[in-house]
């Protein structure tokens, strides 16, 4: 599996109201939650698998006070192209996701425990448009089953990464920030560095039986109609660390 990030741009106002409704929990107990920070100031990284010819994956960490089986989960990205400005918005190149569950290391995501896992029923709703780096983006939310569950031990903390595999980069997927964490995530290099990025990931696990829908995202109060800035590094770890 693998990893990377982007820049500064405007987003547009949105209504997220109607999008989250208390029957869409029924699907699943919810267990974690980091809610996106889009539309309001986000940040984005590239999350994708090194042989499409990205360079980045992308991780963030949670942990379970009761423990609990993930069988479903939601998240948000987008994609982008970042060689060529008039590509953008790019139609996505994979609805393929992949994810792993890593033991936690001194802060960074260390030994594989569970994975690579196939996401299946995949399904993404373009919930609005920004801007990325000077260029149009549309951001989705996801909802995925697991093909096969992750048991997580009370109090332990866990990495989750989500990957995108496609067969070709550009266009590159991103994951958006979240809120509610710890406020750093972390992002592999690959073959070259693993180090620890601003703020958290957007996403949410749900425990469910596999032949359920996976609920949506579920947004922070007084989020839902917000227009703001989406904030991102490209250029290196450090730049990273600054936009933080």
């Amino acid at each position: 599996m693998q990893m990377r990030s982007a820049r500064v741009g405007q987003t547009a106002l949105i209504l997220w109201l109607g999008l989250w409704g208390v029957d869409s929990l029924q699907a699943g107990t919810i267990l974690f939650n980091q809610a996106p920070q889009y539309p309001g100031l986000y940040n984005a990284a590239v999350s994708q698998n090194q042989a499409s010819g990205a360079q980045y994956q992308t991780y963030d960490n949670f942990s379970l006070a009761g423990g609990g089986t993930v069988s479903q989960l939601t998240w948000q990205g987008f994609y982008w192209n970042r060689l060529n400005h008039y590509a953008n918005p790019p139609a996505p190149n994979t609805t393929s996701f992949q994810v792993g569950f890593f033991q936690n290391n001194l802060g960074l995501p260390g030994t594989l425990v569970a994975g690579p896992i196939l996401l299946t029923s995949v399904k993404s709703t373009i919930v609005g448009n920004s801007t990325f780096n000077g260029d149009p983006v549309q951001i989705r939310n996801y909802s995925a089953n697991l093909q096969s569950s992750f048991s997580a031990s009370p109090g332990t903390t866990y990495w989750l990464s989500i990957v995108s595999f496609a067969s070709g980069a550009p266009p590159e997927w991103l994951w958006t920030s979240g809120q509610g964490g710890d406020n750093y995530s972390a992002q592999e290099q690959y073959g070259v560095s693993l180090t620890q990025i601003p703020r958290d990931r957007a996403f949410a696990l749900y425990s469910a039986n596999l032949g359920e829908p996976a609920p949506p995202l579920i947004p922070e109060p007084g989020t839902c109609v917000l227009a703001g800035l989406g904030l991102v590094s490209w250029l290196s770890a450090r730049a990273l660390r600054r936009a933080g």
